[in-house]
Order: C-alpha cells, then structure tokens, then sequence
C-alpha cells in the first residue's frame, strides 16, 4: 500500500501531531508491503530517532509566509507532488485548509486514491477559535465556515474523539481513534534517581505538566489559585514544554522546576521522577473536541492522572477505572485535593492496585494498536 501523509506542522518540536504523523508513518513503514511518504511545508529533515526508518519526508527548501495551509504556494506544491505521483491513500491533517480540501478535490477527479483526513480538534467560535484575537477572527470565521463542509469531500475521517464524530453527518465513513502514544519508548527509572538526575528535593511530591502552553492558561487559572491559597509546603511542580518558565511563574513557588522543551530521551526521565501527573481539561466546547496525547504517555509511565470529568476523558476513565482521579474544576475542589495528596495513599498504592488497568489501558492507546485500526478503516473505504 502506497501511503502519502499530508500535515500543516513547521517544526517537529512543541509539536505532538508532528510527532503522531511521524510516528504514525514510520509504523506503517515497517511493514514491507507499505511505501510511505510525509509530505511537509517545510523545510525540515528526518528527525535523528527516524533516520533508519523506510519512510520518505519530502519537503521544500525554504519556509513559506503563511503557516496552517493557508498560503497559495503551500496549496500548488501539495497538488503538484500528490497529482504527480500515484498513492492508494493520502491521509490530510487538518482537512478543511485550503492547502488541503482543494489537492483532495483534484484527486478525487483525476486519481483513484483513497483520501481521508485526521479531525483533531474543533476549529470554529466555540472551539479553539474562540481564543484567537485581532486578525486570527479572519481564520476562526474561516473554520466556522469550512470546518464541517469540507467533511464531504474525504472518502472517510478518523476523529480524535466521540464528540467530534457526532457532529459529522451520520452517513459519512467516519472512525473514532483517540490518539497513540510510544509506550514501547518510554522507558520508566526508579523515581528517586529520576529526581536525584534532575536535581530536585526527594522529599517533595512533584506533580508533572507536560508540554503546557498559553492556550492552557484559562484552563490551569482555578487550579493555580486554589495552589496559591493552600500552599501546600509539600507539592511542588515539573513543567515541560517551550512556555515552562512562564507557566512556572503563575504557581510561585520555588521548588518547582521548568524544563522547557525537553527531548524524547529525556521525557522518559520527566516522566519517571513525576509522582503523578495533573491535565487541565475543565467543560468548555474546545476541550470536549479535544483528545490530550500525552495522556497516553501518562498511562505508559503508570502514574495516576488528576484531571477533570469532561468529554473523551470521562469516557476513558470509565473504561479504564484507576488511571484518572477526576474533580470538579473549582476551587473548592482542588483545595481538597491539596490537603488530602500528603495525606491519601492514592499516589504510591494505585500502581499496585491497578497495575492491570495501566496495562490495559496503555495497550488500546498504542500505535501498534492506532496501526491495526486503521488499515481496517482504509480496507472498509476501498
């Protein structure tokens, strides 16, 4: 099967959905049977964890000015190299840009490709566009707009979560696949060394937020204030991702640490020295379209989840009982929460008492498992 996989990424850090692709494509590729490509605006090569992978990046030489499958060159490089060249599925990420409903709508005149595309979050005023401010209104009316139309124009859709499958029309080919995490490279050393390599205080419960930006911020507010107010002289935080030294600074505290941007390699070791993690996922339209993929490597590393009870999350928790202690997002809540941490056995007996779950868990949101699924779908779409 010749497999082209079309993303609207720039870099391939602070990015998980270049990470899912990359990843997504280099899988397929293992098998002998699969010819597969990466098609990317920009000018970026094989990452190094990549390079005796058998898959093929194709990119240009140079960055073009208008990011997210907006610009008018990014659209005739994609139908250039995709009419050129003979595929049996091309697989679009963020389907409704132009730079790629428009090659889809040439394909399916004058190829016989199977063309599908990825839904990872919901575009429109009520989803992630309802943070954008100034020019970005232009892109949200586009999304609200587009965002549900183009839908017609894929052979299928593969959609993060159940709450974006609903809003599609019942008669589309449409799947639901929540995203995949690397469990088989996430590689888990005893905690305490993991902190004595990271330099911090042994004694302290360390919470860990991964790869946090500015767009959680209205999400972390009730959570940070209730901190601030209980000071718990106990629990402090590791933060990654490129905003960590911002977002450390709302919690002032000093013996939570930003790692910033943080390799593969040493997310194993973010990941071993946590002793447990907290996703700030409160009942807003944008995050009930959303699937968090770290969530996958938090149950790779078998550590307890806080989170909040809203979308695919409490769908998972209640397949998977154990992995999540979900709360309310108010204040009231995450100060019990506080007091009780120091106090509650939860964090050091949950491993042993749901070891299983975490197994299970891990094992249905794996790329092995994401692999499986979805060549049954393209097989379903032929």
């Amino acid at each position: 099967m010749k497999i082209c996989f079309v993303g609207h990424f720039y870099s391939f850090t602070g990015n998980s959905i270049g990470n899912v692709v990359l990843r997504t494509a280099h899988e397929f590729s293992k098998n002998d049977n699969n010819d597969v490509t990466v098609l990317i605006p920009a000018p970026l090569e094989k990452p190094a964890r990549f390079e005796s992978s058998p898959l093929r990046i194709v990119n240009i030489d140079k960055r073009f000015k208008t990011r997210g499958g907006f610009d008018l060159k990014e659209l005739i490089f994609n139908c250039n190299f995709l009419l050129k060249n003979n595929f049996d599925v091309i697989y679009f990420y963020r389907g409704h840009r132009p730079s790629s409903f428009i090659p889809s709508l040439l394909i399916k005149i004058f190829k016989k490709a199977t063309v599908v595309e990825e839904w990872w979050e919901r575009y429109d005023f009520k989803g992630i566009g309802k943070t954008r401010k100034g020019l970005g209104l232009l892109i949200t009316l586009y999304d609200t707009l587009f965002e549900l139309p183009t839908k017609y124009i894929y052979d299928g859709t593969i959609c993060i979560n159940s709450y974006l499958y609903n809003r599609i029309p019942r008669k589309r080919q449409k799947v639901v696949l929540r995203g995949a995490s690397e469990a088989n490279n996430i590689h888990i050393i005893e905690k305490i060394k993991a902190k004595n390599l990271l330099a911090l205080d042994p004694n302290q419960l360390y919470i860990g937020l991964s790869n946090v930006d500015i767009n959680d911020l209205n999400d972390l507010k009730v959570f940070v204030e209730a901190y601030k107010e209980a000071k718990p002289a106990g629990i402090s935080f590791l933060i990654t991702g490129e905003n960590s030294e911002r977002i450390k600074n709302y919690f002032q505290d000093s013996k939570t640490q930003a790692l910033g941007w943080v390799t593969f390699e040493n997310y194993s070791l973010f990941l071993s020295a946590c002793d447990l993690f907290y996703l700030p996922f409160p009942d807003t339209e944008r995050n009930r379209g959303r699937w968090p993929n770290k969530i996958g490597d938090y149950v790779a590393a078998k550590k307890s989840i806080i989170s909040n009870p809203t979308g695919e999350i409490l769908e998972f928790s209640n397949e998977f009982r154990g992995i999540f202690k979900l709360i309310g997002n108010t204040k009231k809540e995450y100060l019990k929460l506080f007091n009780s941490l120091s106090n509650d056995n939860f964090v050091e007996s949950n491993l042993d008492t749901n070891k299983d779950i975490f197994e299970k868990g891990a094992k249905t949101i794996s790329f092995g498992n994401r692999i499986d699924n979805l060549t049954l779908f393209f097989n379903g779409l032929k």
